[in-house]
């Protein structure tokens, strides 16, 4: 049986400026497999498997979807294993999205093996002034994404 709990996400859809921690780590500790998203909307996203069984979560009241963990629990990433169906990130609106897609991409630029992709993420997250677990880019919001695209224009990240 599993147990829901609440990954309260409206507080992290735009950082401006504030440092916020990863909720679902803490949602993860405080409650196991379950995941009750909710959208930057106020509604709550429900779970659906595409037809390639890709998870995702999608908010009935605006149509936003958001991605989720499609692993089971065999792929682990700083530290933690990631359950088949955890959020990726923190639900946001269509700009902020593309902005979080652009400061991938021209990130993504910059680095070719994992040893290189490490110490840039480690870098970004000095010059933001984030811990490793806030660096995340799919947890950013609008003036987050913007500041790191700044850093990029400028090539003060490397």
């Amino acid at each position: 049986m599993y147990t829901a709990c609440l990954v309260v996400v409206s507080e992290y859809a735009d950082h401006n400026g504030r440092r916020s921690r990863w909720p679902q780590r803490e949602a993860k500790l405080q409650c196991g497999r379950a995941w009750v998203v909710i959208c930057f909307c106020g509604e709550r996203m429900w779970y659906v498997e595409a037809a390639n069984g890709n998870p995702y979560y999608r908010c009935q009241a605006c149509k936003l979807t958001h991605g989720a963990h499609k692993c089971d629990g065999h792929f682990s990433n700083h530290h933690r294993t990631h359950e088949r169906g955890e959020p990726l990130g923190i639900p946001c609106d269509a700009e902020t999205k593309q902005l979080r897609a652009r400061a991938h991409a021209e990130l993504d630029k910059l680095w070719q093996t994992a040893e290189e992709r490490g110490r840039l993420y480690k870098r970004m997250a000095q010059k933001l002034g984030l811990s490793a677990d806030e660096s995340h880019i799919a947890c950013f919001g609008k003036s987050r994404c913007k500041e790191l695209l700044e850093l990029l224009r400028k090539q003060e990240i490397w």
